[in-house]
């Protein structure tokens, strides 16, 4: 799941600057949701995923306190997950509230590493929270996370696992690697150029984590979706897919996003206009794993 990315930032959905190979690829070996929404901002996005149900019934209005707090009465995906046996872990953006009680390892993930307050503000050399206890480390936040994520995946490759990344990129402030941003640095504006170059750090690591799963002989056995998390941002004034509207309106342009659901062998790649949204991944999930569905779920 990524942060502030848009529907047409992804180079196969017609942006004529970005370039994302890996998303690409992954996009050409998936079931392509071509008509689902999203909330027009992350924390109810998040919140929808995490429970099955619209944000507004577990008490998540908007990103900010007190309105993201999401209800503890909520059974979330990772617990429901792990009461049938899987392995559970996040590596990114929870924004949920992380005051005790509302924390991502005290709402069924047995492993939950993030930043600090959840912040957008450390790109670089991040304080990062293992399981609420900090721990200072050294390089790009996103390859930091991408790292702790497949360390998760070795250790819990027997299976069953939940590998929930929700990256804090593309999320301003716009900061990444100089080699990601420096191929669009002629080509847009210096705030475009820094926000392409953080999707191109994204699709690389989507490629790492392609090529972990093949290297451990799951690529096979797991399920692999991606998504963003509400409508385009910096990217729209050069591409928005033909749409009207951006990040917190209600318009096409403000809740479309990407939907790929890769399972090489049993998903065959083709496109499905069926109306989906984020509410749907949950009682997916749960039906694929063969988990009963909360009854507040199913309501």
């Amino acid at each position: 799941l990524t942060d502030d990315q848009g529907y047409g930032d992804v180079s196969s959905h017609g942006n004529p600057v970005v370039r994302t190979p890996q998303l690409d690829k992954l996009r050409g070996q998936s079931v392509r949701l071509t008509d689902f929404s999203v909330s027009p901002c992350c924390s109810p996005t998040r919140c929808a995923l995490m429970t099955g149900m619209h944000e507004f019934k577990s008490g998540v209005t908007h990103t900010v306190l007190p309105y993201r707090r999401m209800d503890r009465r909520r059974v979330t995906i990772a617990q429901a997950l792990k009461s049938a046996g899987y392995a559970t872990g996040i590596f990114g953006k929870w924004h949920l509230s992380i005051e005790d009680g509302y924390r991502p390892h005290q709402r069924g993930f047995d492993v939950s590493i993030m930043t600090r307050g959840d912040s957008q503000h450390s790109h670089f050399d991040p304080t990062i929270l293992r399981n609420g206890v900090p721990e200072r480390r050294q390089g790009y936040r996103t390859d930091i996370l991408f790292d702790e994520a497949m360390s998760f995946i070795d250790r819990n490759r027997a299976g069953p696992f939940f590998c929930y990344i929700p990256t804090y990129s593309p999320h301003g402030p716009l900061k990444c690697p100089p080699e990601y941003e420096a191929p669009y640095r002629a080509k847009v504006s210096a705030p475009a150029a820094a926000f392409f170059g953080m999707v191109a750090n994204i699709d690389f690591n989507i490629g790492r984590l392609m090529d972990h799963l093949a290297r451990l002989g799951l690529e096979r056995r797991t399920l692999v979706i991606f998504m963003n998390d509400n409508g385009g941002t910096t990217g729209v004034d050069i591409w928005n897919a033909g749409m009207r509207g951006t990040k917190g309106t209600p318009w096409r342009g403000g809740t479309r996003a990407c939907s790929f659901w890769r399972l090489p062998g049993t998903f065959p790649p083709r496109d499905v206009s069926d109306m989906a949204a984020h509410i749907d991944v949950y009682p997916t999930l749960v039906e694929l794993a063969g988990v009963a569905l909360d009854s507040s779920v199913a309501a």
